[in-house]
């Protein structure tokens, strides 16, 4: 089994990455920013006995997101896990909110995962299936002050997996979304 997180070199992807492997998945650690730590995620799975590798994206673009399945697909086969861990908060009070805040936190909460859905859909209908996690936020349910930019992509993420659910169902392609809370681990890269 092959899982794909986005946003591995951070705290939660991280942890995910670590916890997948010893459920004997061949892991893909995706980065951004934090290279480094994603290549020492690596060796520690790989010096456990695991499987994984590290690759870079910038998910903020369409066209990178589909490099990055592709690459997955040729060292891997196939991808039968997507979890779309990366993240990234800007928070502000709503009227100090620039646009350079709003879509930076808009394009990689939100667009990254559709442009990661996206890309993988394909791949997973010709393979008979998959799974779609997404990472929510409680803030998208229940909003708090400073992040009107973050529980907005939350929220949008949340609508993004109802409809993917329904639309990639029929492929034997599952779609959800979690919402952990707060965690001590980090922000995502």
């Amino acid at each position: 089994r092959v899982v794909l997180i986005t946003g591995g070199s951070g705290g939660l992807g991280g942890a995910l990455a670590r916890c997948f492997s010893e459920e004997g998945y061949a892991v893909v650690i995706h980065y951004f920013k934090g290279k480094t730590i994603a290549e020492d995620l690596c060796g520690k799975i790989t010096g456990s006995g695991g499987n994984a590798t590290a690759l870079s994206a910038d998910l903020r673009k369409p066209e990178e997101a589909f490099r990055l399945v592709e690459l997955t697909r040729q060292t891997f086969g196939k991808i039968d896990l997507l979890i779309n861990a990366a993240g990234m908060v800007r928070d502000r009070l709503l009227i100090g909110t620039s646009e350079e805040d709003w879509e930076a936190v808009i394009q990689t909460n939100l667009s990254g995962p559709f442009y990661m859905i996206r890309a993988v859909a394909p791949l997973m209908r010709d393979q008979g299936g998959g799974q779609i996690i997404n990472i929510g936020s409680l803030s998208a349910r229940i909003g708090r002050s400073g992040q009107a930019n973050y529980a907005a992509s939350k929220a949008g993420l949340v609508a993004l997996t109802q409809n993917s659910a329904r639309e990639l169902a029929p492929h034997n392609i599952r779609a959800n979304v979690v919402f952990p809370g707060l965690l001590s681990t980090g922000v995502f890269q």
